[in-house]
C-alpha cells in the first residue's frame, strides 16, 4: 500500500517545517518510489496516488524523472540524437521544433500532453496555412521525442498522434523535349548533373557529392557509399552506354579544368573553378523560366490598381527522380530491381513515383484493342461455324 505525505525540511533559521505540497510513496519492482504530486490539495494527492498504484498493478513503469521531462528538454534530446546519428533531417529539425515549442509551450511536460492538445495544434497550424505534409513532419518529430523519452526515461506517453492523409504528392516528370529545353539553359556541369539524375533517379545531393573514386569505368558502376544515402544503405548504378558517355565527357572536361586551376579536382560535377557544385536553386529556377516552364503568381495586394506578379518555375529538379522511375517501368525492369537502382526503400513510395502518363495509357489501350479484336474474331468465327452446322443438321 502506498501513502501520501508532506515532507519536512529545515528553513534558514533551523526550524523544522512541513511542505505545503503533498508527495506520494509507493512500491514498484521491489523499490520505494517517491514523487511530488505538485498539489496542495489532499484529495488530488490521493487521486494521484491511486493513479500511480493502478499503473504499478498493470505493470506500467512509473518514472518520476520521465514525468518531469519538458518539451524544451525533449527538444534538446532529439537534437543531440540527430547529431550523434548523423541524420540529414537535422537541417529541417530546427523549424519543426520551433513550431512545436511555440504552440505547445517550452515548459509543457510530455507526460501531461493530451491528445486534445495535439488535435488543437493540428487545427491551429492548418489555420496558419501550413500544408498537411508539413504538419505531419512536425508531428513525426514529436513522436520521435516521445519515443526517446520512453526508451531513456521510461515515460509512458499519454497522447496519440494521428497523421493527415497527404494528397499533395507531385506528379511532375520530364518529356524529352522539355528536358532538352531546360538543359540548354543550364551551365555545363548542371546540365550534366541533370542528365545523370534523369538516368539514375538519384537525388540531387547524392549526385553533387560524387567523386571520381566512386566511378569505376572498368567494372561499369557508379557508387554511393552507405553513409552517403538517406537510408544509410549503399547503392550502385550500372554504366549503361548513355551514362558512360556522359561521365566520360565529364571526365574530359574535369581534366581540362585541372590543367587550368593546376590542382586535382576530385568532383564528377565540378564548376569551371574546380569547386564542387553547390546549391543551385536560383540557377534552376532561372533556367526553367527561360525555357518557358513557369506560372505567374500575384505578389501582395494590388496598389493603385496595379498588381505585382512574379514568375514561379513549374518544374522541379526532383521531377527527374519520377522521370527515372517511369522510364525504368517502361523498360520492363522488375520493380524490386528498379527500387534497388533508385534507392526507394518501400514499395508504397515507389508506386507513388510511378507516373502513368498519356503515352503509357495509349500503349496499354493499343495492346488491349489488339487483344480484344483477336479474341472477338475467334469467338465470332466459332459462333458462325456452330450456326452453320446446326442449319445443316450436324448439331442438335
Amino acid at each position: 500500500m502506498g501513502a501520501i505525505f508532506r515532507p519536512k525540511y529545515r528553513d534558514r533559521n533551523g526550524s523544522v517545517r512541513e511542505s505545503a505540497v503533498w508527495w506520494v510513496r509507493f512500491r514498484q519492482h521491489g523499490r520505494t518510489v517517491r514523487q511530488s504530486t505538485e498539489s496542495t490539495d489532499e484529495r488530488k494527492a490521493l487521486a494521484f496516488l491511486r493513479e500511480r498504484e493502478g499503473k504499478v498493478q498493470l505493470n506500467i513503469l512509473v518514472s518520476p524523472k520521465g514525468d518531469r521531462l519538458t518539451l524544451e528538454a525533449a527538444a534538446t534530446m532529439i537534437r543531440d540524437d540527430y547529431m550523434a546519428n548523423g541524420r540529414k533531417a537535422v537541417a529541417t529539425l530546427a523549424a519543426q521544433l520551433a513550431h512545436l515549442v511555440q504552440h505547445l509551450g517550452s515548459s509543457t511536460r510530455l507526460a501531461r500532453l493530451s491528445t486534445d492538445a495535439i488535435e488543437n495544434y493540428k487545427a491551429t497550424r492548418l489555420k496558419e496555412g501550413a500544408a498537411p505534409a508539413t504538419i505531419n513532419r512536425e508531428l513525426s518529430t514529436l513522436r520521435r521525442m516521445a519515443s526517446l523519452a520512453r526508451h531513456r526515461h521510461g515515460l509512458i506517453v499519454p497522447f496519440t498522434i494521428s497523421m493527415f492523409h497527404e494528397r499533395n504528392a507531385r506528379k511532375g516528370f520530364f518529356e524529352a523535349a522539355d528536358f532538352e529545353a531546360v538543359c540548354a539553359q543550364l551551365r555545363p556541369e548542371l546540365a550534366a548533373l541533370a542528365r545523370a539524375a534523369a538516368i539514375t533517379g538519384w537525388r540531387k545531393s547524392e549526385l553533387r557529392s560524387r567523386q571520381w573514386s566512386h566511378v569505376d569505368f572498368a567494372a561499369g558502376w557508379i557508387r554511393l557509399e552507405p553513409e552517403e544515402t538517406k537510408k544509410t544503405e549503399g547503392r550502385q548504378f550500372p554504366l549503361i552506354p548513355e551514362l558512360r558517355t556522359l561521365l566520360e565527357t565529364q571526365r574530359a572536361r574535369v581534366e581540362a579544368i585541372q590543367r587550368n586551376v593546376k590542382r586535382i579536382v576530385p568532383w564528377v560535377f565540378a564548376r569551371d573553378d574546380g569547386v564542387a557544385v553547390g546549391d543551385f536553386k536560383k540557377a534552376w529556377a532561372t533556367s526553367c523560366i527561360r525555357a518557358g516552364f513557369f506560372r505567374v503568381e500575384p505578389v501582395g495586394e494590388p496598389k493603385d490598381g496595379e498588381q505585382k506578379t512574379r514568375k514561379v518555375p513549374t518544374k522541379l529538379f526532383h521531377d527527374f527522380r519520377r522521370t527515372a522511375v517511369r522510364n525504368l517501368v517502361r523498360a520492363g525492369i522488375p520493380e524490386t530491381t528498379a527500387m534497388e537502382l533508385t534507392g526507394h526503400k518501400t514499395r508504397a513510395v515507389f508506386k507513388r513515383y510511378t507516373i502513368v502518363d498519356e503515352g503509357m495509357l495509349r500503349e496499354a489501350g493499343a495492346k488491349l484493342a489488339a487483344a480484344s479484336i483477336l479474341q472477338g474474331g475467334e469467338i465470332a468465327a466459332s459462333i458462325g461455324k456452330v450456326t452453320a452446322m446446326k442449319q445443316r443438321g450436324f448439331v442438335g
